[in-house]
């Protein structure tokens, strides 16, 4: 809902704040369900400018109609991937939340990228 709190925004640093206590290999997965509020854009772009200072992988997965460029920005700084399921398409999110997300950094290097299925 446009104007509401920055949910993204809160979420991630909230996970920042736990992944500071946690190992150094944190990573995060943002699933978003809805449209681009302009108004998370600055919360959410200093979140991610602290994921990637520590080192936080965070993929970006989103299930709207239209691929969300918060997310894909997102996923590009904090060095994750970036993935866009339509909501006509969803029995296709587990097979892509297994193919995009479940590898880790070291292996990432070694994988080819996931494809856009057709």
């Amino acid at each position: 809902e446009p104007g509401a709190a920055p949910a993204v925004a809160a979420a991630l640093g909230r996970f920042l704040c736990y992944a500071r206590r946690g190992d150094a290999t944190a990573r995060a997965v943002v699933v978003k369900l809805a449209p681009d509020d302009p108004a998370q854009y600055h919360a959410t772009m200093n979140c991610l400018f602290a994921a990637k200072r520590r080192k936080v992988l965070v993929d970006a997965c989103s299930v709207a109609p239209s691929p969300s460029p918060l997310m894909r920005q997102a996923a590009h700084l904090a060095g994750g991937i970036f993935a866009h399921v339509p909501p006509d398409r969803l029995d296709r999110l587990l097979a892509t939340a297994l193919a995009s997300f479940a590898a880790d950094a070291a292996c990432r290097e070694r994988l080819p990228p996931p494809r856009a299925p057709p």
